[in-house]
């Protein structure tokens, strides 16, 4: 049984009420929440946005945000770096001109402060709130993955690896247009924030999948395979 599946049994539309055959289930809500608890506090991140992609309750939201944060930072910390470490050495150049290596580490420091430019995000707005939001929904989607057939992971040789194409979520990523009318912007437009919606969608794809294996685990996975 798929252990993305059990998190149905939370809704209380999802009990029955009716004569049957009996039994005990294999797995009571009281066992689902017990379980999230415990993969909670083996790994909060992945355990919260495991919740709001199988979930609607969730404080997942917050916790992606404060990533976001850190990682904008380090882009804006990194191209301040680059441009001082430039002109360093641009006033080295000019000093000392003569001195071999002056002019090729010029070189390097200009192409490094370049390459932290170009990956610096565009500035901080509600624009990254609806980038999560759109990532969360496009993760839970139910559309399979037609490169891996669902599975989240393909052969290459000899090699398993994790499916590019879905990001090892065994399902389908939502098309350009679906994400530029769920961020409001034009297509030709959402060129300027991929990098942000892909990096978030990659730190959550790892955290969904990294909840999936906390919760197999807490579970049990002889129950699960029932």
């Amino acid at each position: 049984m798929d252990v993305r599946r059990i998190i149905g049994r939370l809704y209380p539309a999802a009990m029955k009420y009716e004569v049957g055959n009996g039994g005990v289930p294999v797995f009571t809500q009281a066992d689902i929440c017990a379980a999230i608890a415990m993969a909670a506090q083996a790994d909060r991140f992945a355990t919260e946005v495991w919740c709001a992609v199988w979930y609607e309750s969730s404080k997942a939201d917050g916790l992606i945000r404060h990533r976001q944060c850190e990682e904008y930072l380090r882009r804006v910390q990194a191209v301040e770096i680059g441009r001082l470490a430039a002109h360093i050495a641009e006033s080295e150049a000019e000093d000392h001109a003569g001195v071999p290596g002056v002019r090729r580490a010029l070189s390097a420091a200009r192409a490094e402060r370049d390459e932290a430019e170009a990956s610096r995000w565009p500035a901080y707005s509600a624009r990254y709130g609806l980038i999560r939001k759109t990532v969360i929904a496009d993760l839970g989607s139910a559309k399979v993955c037609p490169t891996c057939a669902g599975r989240g992971h393909v052969t290459s040789g000899t090699l398993v690896v994790n499916c590019a194409h879905c990001g090892g979520t065994g399902r389908k990523p939502a098309s350009e247009r679906q994400r530029a009318e769920a961020l409001g912007i034009s297509r030709p437009s959402l060129a300027r924030w991929q990098d942000v919606y892909d990096w978030t969608r990659e730190l959550c794809a790892r955290a969904e999948k990294r909840g999936t294996v906390l919760l197999r685990q807490t579970l049990g996975e002889p129950k699960m395979a029932a």
